[in-house]
């Protein structure tokens, strides 16, 4: 054995990482063929998988974005809320229905309305979000 044994012109350092463990900003793994798709790639393909060609849910917010010419979307009423003039009563309050809705969409109401083009043709469009 060797006094000075050499040492390694590099080390490799493992990150342990759980199998199956995607970054969820840069890859989506699809639902129904389990292909891994480059984010770019689906929003270009109007999130709709390229290999079997499954549709992925889109958001009010991401629909616009996908839809409308780049910077265009000029959002009307953007505070409108939904309100309860009828103070609904059931197993939850529609108010306590309508905050937990906000929260989990980030949205004030369930429809985003406004000013846009497609193609530079001036549009008026209103999307709702079906998520709930």
């Amino acid at each position: 054995m060797p006094l000075f044994p050499k040492k390694p012109k590099y080390t490799i350092v493992k990150i342990a990482r759980k199998r199956g463990d995607i970054p969820s900003d840069l890859w989506t793994k699809c639902e129904d063929c389990r292909e891994l798709i480059y984010n770019k790639k689906l929003d270009e393909a109007l999130r709709v998988c390229p290999k079997c060609n499954f549709h992925f849910n889109l958001n009010a917010v991401d629909r616009v974005r996908l839809t409308v010419d780049e910077s265009s979307f000029k959002e009307m009423d953007p505070c409108m809320e939904s309100l309860d003039p009828l103070s609904f009563e059931g197993p939850k309050t529609y108010k306590d229905k309508i905050k937990k809705d906000q929260e989990l969409t980030n949205l004030k109401d369930a429809v985003i309305t406004g000013e846009a083009a497609i193609d530079g043709k001036k549009i008026i469009l209103g999307v709702t979000d079906s998520r709930l």
